[in-house]
């Protein structure tokens, strides 16, 4: 049964819903995750492969990756902290197989180090140090998603830069964990916030659809038509899915400055 768990930024937690499987959930359940920690990011894996999930998350304030280990029954261990440096202020987390040796590595976009973090998992729910990739001093980078772009079967990792206003693409190949970094311009004071990676036109390619909090607006890469929101809606988050069940990917929106959401149907007419 689908059970909820959330990052409470404010209060030090990650809270656990687990559902009942008819649309209704548990009280929530607390997982400190320290005082001043600040958890902003949640992530969910099989980290030791015992077959049940467990919770990585980003703290913000403490600097750290939280790990909560599962034991399948809606309990999980105490937090083990992994450090990702001293004022990274790490931001979302993505959680894929870097590495392609079948565990599962986090990666995590460290907002005031300037770089993006790769903590490499080696079996048991443990993790190696951090290994950081600097991107650009003033950067912000606020969010990072991994895809294999170049369709060469190894993965690439997607950032987007608060400050810098554009999404990097840092592009692997067999002999180097990083070969280069490409950026693509998300306009004058766009400030990204939030990215989401998907074919959504269906041509076999990846397309990257983007949150601009600065300018108000979805800024689109591909062959997509990107899309204007009112004025002071300040986008905070996004995310995808077909919700008139016509076969085409829509695009649903948080808008922190006006306390809206809205969905954005697509038509199909990409450009």
């Amino acid at each position: 049964m689908t059970s909820l768990a959330v990052a409470n930024f404010c209060t030090y937690n990650v809270g656990i819903f687990l559902g009942y499987g008819n649309g209704t959930f548990t009280q929530q359940h607390i997982l400190p995750t320290g005082n001043g920690s600040c958890p902003g990011s949640i992530a969910l894996g099989d980290f030791n492969s015992d077959d049940f999930l467990d919770i990585a998350v980003a703290n913000e304030i403490t600097a750290n990756v939280g790990m909560f280990l599962g034991y399948g029954n809606g309990h999980f261990s105490q937090q083990k902290t992994h450090s990702t440096g001293t004022g990274s202020l790490s931001q979302p987390l993505a959680v894929k197989d870097v590495s392609n040796d079948s565990r599962l590595d986090i990666v995590v976009a460290n907002f005031g180090d300037n770089n993006v973090g790769i903590l490499f998992g080696y079996g048991g729910g443990n993790f190696t140090d951090q290994m950081t990739f600097e991107i650009g001093s003033g950067t912000q980078p606020i969010a990072v998603v991994v895809e294999d772009f170049n369709q060469e079967n190894r993965l690439d990792i997607f950032v987007i830069n608060y400050q810098t206003f554009n999404v990097m693409i840092l592009l692997r190949d067999g002999s180097q964990p990083l070969l280069s970094m490409t950026t693509y311009s998300t306009g004058n004071n766009s400030h990204p916030q939030s990215m989401i990676i998907s074919d959504f036109n269906n041509d076999s390619k990846l397309d990257i659809i983007v949150a601009n909090q600065g300018n108000d607006n979805i800024a689109t890469f591909g062959k997509l038509q990107s899309c204007a929101m009112d004025y002071g809606s300040q986008l905070y988050s996004i995310a995808v899915g077909d919700f008139n069940r016509d076969s085409w990917i829509d695009i649903a929106v948080a808008n922190y400055g006006n306390d809206e959401m809205k969905i954005l149907l697509q038509t199909c007419q990409s450009s």
